[in-house]
Parts: C-alpha cells; sequence; structure tokens
C-alpha cells in the first residue's frame, strides 16, 4: 500500500503525531490516547494483550477498574481518530489481543520505515545501487528520532533495534557518496549518523576524510578533535589507532585519503 493510500499513521519516531491521510491530526500531547496508540505502535502486528496493556495504562490499579478505563478510553479514541479517517477505527480486538487496525489501512512509521529499509536490502543484494539509494534515503527520512515513548525492557530493545537500522542506512548512504565524489552528501550524512552515535569513530573519519577532499582542511582536523573530545567525555578513552592515524596524515597536509 503506498504511503498516499494509508488512512492512518500513527507516528512514534522522534515524536508522537498521527496523520490521516498524509495530513496532521490536531490532537493533545500527552495522555491517554498517545500512551495507547504508542504502546500498540511499537508492539506492531504481536499486539498487546487486554492485561498487559491495562497494566501499562494504569499500573496498580484495580483489573475492573482499569478495564472500565480502557473501554472508555477505546471508545474515546474511537470518537476522535475515526471521524478524521472515514469511520476508520484505529484500534481493534482479535483473540484478547489489542492491535492497531491494519485490515482498515491503520500503519505506523515503524512499519513504514523497516518496508523501505528491507526494499533497500533487497536491491543490494542484487547490486541494484540506485534503487537501494532511493529506498534507504526514504527510510531515513522517515526516521526523525529515536522512540521516545515507552520505557518497559521491550520498547527500549525496540528502540535500539530500530536505531541501529537507522545507523547502518546512513553510513551506507555516506559511504556511496564517497565513492561517487559526492563529498558535501558523504559529509551531510556522516555528520546525521553522528547526531544519532555522536562516538561513531567510521563517521568521524568519513567526514574527515570528504572534508580534506573539499580543501576543507581544518574542518578535517577538527573533526578529529570534536571525536577525541566525545569519546573523552562518553568513555574516557581515546580514538582508535586508524582514526590517529588519519589525523596524522591531516596534519602533514596529506589529501589522498
Amino acid at each position: 500500500m503506498e504511503e498516499q493510500q494509508w488512512a492512518m499513521t500513527i507516528c512514534v519516531l522522534g515524536n508522537f503525531h498521527v496523520l490521516t491521510r498524509g495530513r496532521a491530526v490536531a490532537m493533545p500531547s500527552g495522555g491517554k490516547i498517545e500512551a495507547l496508540l504508542s504502546t500498540l505502535a511499537i508492539r506492531g502486528d504481536q499486539g498487546v494483550p487486554r492485561e498487559s496493556l491495562m497494566n501499562v495504562l494504569w499500573p496498580e490499579t484495580d483489573p475492573s477498574l482499569a478495564g472500565a478505563s480502557l473501554n472508555s478510553l477505546l471508545h474515546r479514541t474511537h470518537r476522535v481518530l475515526s471521524f478524521e479517517a472515514d469511520s476508520v477505527s484505529p484500534v481493534r480486538l482479535d483473540g484478547g489481543w489489542y492491535r492497531l487496525n491494519s485490515e482498515a489501512g491503520v500503519t505506523t512509521d515503524i512499519s513504514r520505515f523497516e518496508t523501505l529499509v528491507r526494499a533497500g536490502d533487497r536491491h543490494k543484494d542484487r547490486d541494484e545501487l540506485d534503487e537501494a539509494m532511493e529506498a534507504y534515503a526514504r527510510a531515513a527520512r522517515l526516521y526523525r528520532g529515536d522512540i521516545i515513548v515507552g520505557t518497559d525492557v521491550r520498547a527500549v530493545i525496540e528502540r535500539e533495534r530500530l536505531r541501529a537500522q537507522q545507523l547502518d542506512v546512513l553510513a551506507w548512504i555516506a559511504d556511496q557518496f564517497f565513492d561517487k565524489a559526492n563529498y558535501p552528501a558523504a559529509i551531510d550524512y556522516a555528520l546525521r549518523l553522528l547526531s544519532f552515535e555522536p562516538c561513531c569513530e567510521d563517521a568521524h573519519r568519513l567526514a574527515m576524510r570528504a572534508f580534506a577532499r573539499r580543501g576543507q582542511r581544518a574542518r578535517a582536523l577538527g573533526q578529529y578533535r570534536l571525536c577525541e573530545n566525545m569519546l573523552r567525555s562518553e568513555f574516557d578513552t581515546e580514538p582508535e589507532p586508524s582514526t590517529r592515524e588519519l589525523f596524522d596524515r591531516l596534519k602533514r597536509g596529506d589529501v589522498d585519503l
């Protein structure tokens, strides 16, 4: 299903918002509707059993009261969002498990991101690099930031799994642009990667090399100092030998990097 055909998209990457046919829905931030949809978005097709959902939304609450609250919340969610999406109910109950209603055209930015990553992977495996670049670049644009909702172990694991995929995507794109001598684009993607993972030495090295190829030796040297400071601040360690060697070559004026 193409992007414009989705009746509703629940977005949890970077920040929470809801799109209906590509248009943002005005709704208050925080609150139980956001918590409900975010929890279901993170769990994906697996869904959440009723008891677990009540425990997430109303921890340490009497089950009968939590159950009544959940019923009320589901009704309110349907009333708020179904009007926006041609009466599509965003949540369905299936065998005691709650899921987002994908059959009615409800999706998530997580699902769309992973679909594009898988498409990029397939193209890369077939050596269709232009098509892989297009899919990966679209995925990278969808990833506005890490999942910022959910504190349970499963949410943390999901956050780190998706984050790793985004880092791999950005690194691959940056490498491709460097190989094509498109150094501004290589720098842009390397720095985007560093905005997620400031201590990634591969990205620091690529940025240093790309700056040097552009004749921006001072910026290349400054990138090393940034790398050095980040590693010392975060891990009380020094850059890897390969990073220090690259720095030494830059100091000597070597641009064939």
